[in-house]
């Protein structure tokens, strides 16, 4: 078995920033080359430089490029040995077809991109299944929010853990009702259900203080989470004032005309 040792990011700009994300990784790969992790996090860019790199391809073990603009990688079959592979955050809509020459990655992180549900992305994870995979991350990709395709995804990829941002249906406290005709409308909560998810974060930050989320830190808290957050905070800011307002009738020949112009 590989001895497993913390290693340090090689950083391809020769920054400092990214020297504190650290990994546990083989220390060599499985030909007796030193393993390397490569981060190219959070450069802008809009092509990958894999065809840059001086070592040889196989000694990668880990390689990050997300926070960038990319929307797809060079081959990566000459990373035979890469065990973990992050392109969260960039505009990606299919994965790399050449996944499938990867035997050993175990981590693949495709969070907060464009992906579709295609068959081509079903076909690339499922048939054949990447062998080594343990981890699936796809949350945060808008188009793929559907309960039957993780269901489909889990059957299919019995060996590893998939995350998705399932909406449809709506996970249990995310919202109160089918629509507006459903809702109490004395009840603050049925006041707040119009609002995005986006939305109520943003109000936590700048009402109450909270914390504002990290784009590199852990995925933010869901809907039903943030919105029992946000009701305690205002259950412990005390009794809200109701404020009501009377609108102003309209005049008679105006409606009258409205109605006529329904009718027709």
């Amino acid at each position: 078995a590989a001895k497993i040792m913390s290693m340090g990011i090689l950083s391809a700009s020769g920054s400092g920033r990214d020297e504190t994300h650290m990994e546990e990784q083989p220390d060599r790969t499985p030909e007796g080359t030193a393993a390397r992790v490569v981060s190219l996090r959070g450069r802008s860019l809009a092509e990958c430089p894999l065809s840059s790199f001086t070592y040889p391809p196989a000694s990668l073990v880990e390689l990050d490029v997300s926070h960038n603009c990319l929307s797809a990688l060079p081959d990566l079959s000459a990373l035979c040995n890469l065990v973990s592979l992050s392109v969260r955050r960039n505009v990606f809509r299919v994965l790399p077809p050449s996944l499938a020459r990867l035997p050993r990655l175990a981590r693949l992180d495709a969070s907060r991109n464009e992906l579709r549900p295609s068959a081509d992305l079903l076909l690339l994870l499922t048939e054949p299944q990447l062998p080594s995979l343990q981890t699936l991350d796809l949350t945060f990709n808008k188009k793929l929010y559907t309960q039957s395709l993780s269901d489909l995804l889990s059957s299919s990829l019995p060996a590893a853990a998939v995350y998705m941002t399932v909406t449809s249906p709506p996970p249990p406290g995310a919202y109160v009702g089918d629509s507006s005709g459903e809702r109490d409308p004395t009840l603050l909560r049925s006041q707040l259900e119009p609002y995005t998810t986006l939305q109520l974060r943003k109000r936590l930050v700048d009402t109450f203080g909270h914390r504002p989320h990290s784009m590199y830190g852990a995925p933010p808290a869901g809907r039903a989470e943030v919105m029992t957050s946000l009701l305690g905070e205002y259950a412990r800011a005390g009794p809200r004032k109701l404020v009501r307002s009377r609108g102003t009738p309209v005049p008679p020949p105006l409606l009258a005309a409205v109605r006529r112009g329904l009718r027709a």
